[in-house]
């Protein structure tokens, strides 16, 4: 039976943050991928969820994929995280190929391992609700052999410019304002790509979803690369693929959908216009 010493969390901090690119408060301000950018001078989102991590799991049970051309920032916000623990992409090849990677490396390391894996750019207000949310999820994950449980938020405003999820059924991607209603109605929640699987569960959604991404790493019969440096090698001949759309949304019916309780605060910060609304509320909270 599964104990929680085969609990493990992968941050993924990889993406390039193209939509932020050139976000500025200032015009002075220096541009800053947005897992980086400190919030007050104090943190960062790759630091909060560093934080979220080490709630859930001890620091050896956490495994962080980043990008090699981050490498003047993260160095200093994984705090004491092992290097053998960091998984360094030369570029980004989406965000399939970034959950795969440390998916590898976690199952070579725990082969009954589950995992939670928490996107860098999210910000919550009420972290002890989240947490419940999360392991609430692992345990459900823990007893369920092949499912997947994705955290589906409760967004309660017309959030039109994030994913949508109908629990068994089907994904939408930013939605108009009346498809929004009528999804709402059937029981629409936001995918916030916070997820608990069995390791091994998950790496079989990949099989079934986009075997021709797993298959370089784990030839039929002959095992999977777990060594970094090979893998490293194989991951830069992939194809770009998105986790979300050419992964989880080929087999709706191998989700389970948690339904995270509105009202403590969740916002994903990856778009201009979400990070502005965020920047005024903590401006008007702090006037």
């Amino acid at each position: 039976m599964q104990t929680q010493d085969h609990l493990w969390a992968i941050i993924l901090a990889g993406g390039d943050g193209r939509r932020l690119k050139t976000f500025r408060v200032a015009e002075s301000e220096i541009a800053v991928p947005k897992q980086y950018r400190l919030f007050d001078g104090q943190e960062s989102m790759l630091q909060w969820t560093v934080r979220r991590a080490e709630a859930i799991v001890p620091r050896h049970r956490v495994v962080a994929i980043v990008a090699r051309e981050h490498d003047s920032w993260w160095p200093g916000q994984l705090g004491s995280l092992e290097m053998n623990h960091v998984v360094i992409q030369s570029r980004n090849r989406g965000t399939a190929a970034g959950n795969l990677l440390p998916l590898l490396l976690v199952l070579k390391r725990d082969p009954e391992a589950v995992v939670v894996i928490l996107p860098s750019d999210h910000y919550v207000e009420n972290e002890a609700s989240l947490l419940e949310t999360i392991c609430h999820a692992t345990k459900v994950a823990r007893y369920d052999q092949t499912g997947v449980v994705l955290v589906g938020i409760d967004v309660t405003q017309g959030a039109t410019d994030y994913d949508w999820i109908v629990p068994g059924s089907a994904f939408r991607e930013e939605p108009d304002l009346p498809t929004l209603q009528e999804l709402r109605h059937e029981g629409a929640l936001v995918n916030s790509l916070i997820l608990a699987a069995r390791g091994h569960a998950l790496l079989e959604l990949y099989l079934e979803a986009k075997p021709g991404l797993v298959e370089p790493f784990c030839p039929p019969g002959k095992g999977c690369a777990f060594e970094l440096e090979e893998m490293q090698a194989i991951y830069d001949k992939l194809p770009t693929c998105d986790f979300s759309r050419e992964i989880l949304e080929r087999s709706p019916d191998r989700l389970l959908v948690h339904e995270a309780p509105s009202g403590y605060g969740w916002s994903d910060l990856g778009t201009p216009a979400r990070m502005r609304r965020f920047l005024e509320r903590r401006q008007a909270a702090a006037a």
